[in-house]
C-alpha cells in the first residue's frame, strides 16, 4: 500500500449458517507520517550487545541515553540518522545484571524503552 492514494474497501461478514453480506464501501486513506519511529531493544534480553532501529524522514540527529534502575546516566551517544531505517549498536558486556532504561530522543520526540541485561 502507498501513502497518500485513496483506497476503497468492503467487508464480507460470513455467518454460522453460511450466509453472508457485504458493509457499504469504505474509503481510507494511509497518510505520510514524517514522525520518526524507534523499535524495542533487540535482542532482549541481552548479554554482550544489543540494538535499535530509528526510523527517520530526514537526516535528524538522535541522543541515546542508558540509565540503571537508579536513574544513573550510563551511557550517552549521538546517532546521525540518514532517511530511512538506522540501527544503533551499543555495548552492554560491562553492565551489571538488571534492568535499564533506553532513552532515544529527537528534536521533538522521546522515546523510552526497556533493557534487560543477563549473566
Amino acid at each position: 500500500m502507498e501513502t497518500n492514494v485513496q483506497y476503497y474497501y468492503k467487508l464480507k461478514q460470513i455467518d454460522l449458517d453460511v450466509h453472508f453480506k457485504f458493509s457499504a464501501t469504505v474509503d481510507a486513506e494511509l497518510n505520510a507520517d514524517d514522525a520518526p519511529k524507534v523499535t524495542e531493544c533487540f535482542p532482549n534480553p541481552a548479554n554482550g550487545s544489543s540494538s535499535i532501529m530509528i526510523h527517520a524522514s530526514s537526516e535528524s540527529v538522535f541522543s541515546f541515553e542508558l540509565y540503571d534502575i537508579t536513574g544513573k546516566l550510563i551511557q550517552q551517544s549521538s546517532i546521525n540518522a540518514v532517511p530511512g531505517y538506522n540501527r544503533f549498536d551499543f555495548i552492554t558486556e560491562l553492565l551489571a545484571q538488571g534492568s535499564y532504561k533506553v532513552v532515544v530522543k529527537s528534536q521533538r520526540s522521546v522515546f523510552t524503552r526497556n533493557l534487560n541485561i543477563l549473566r
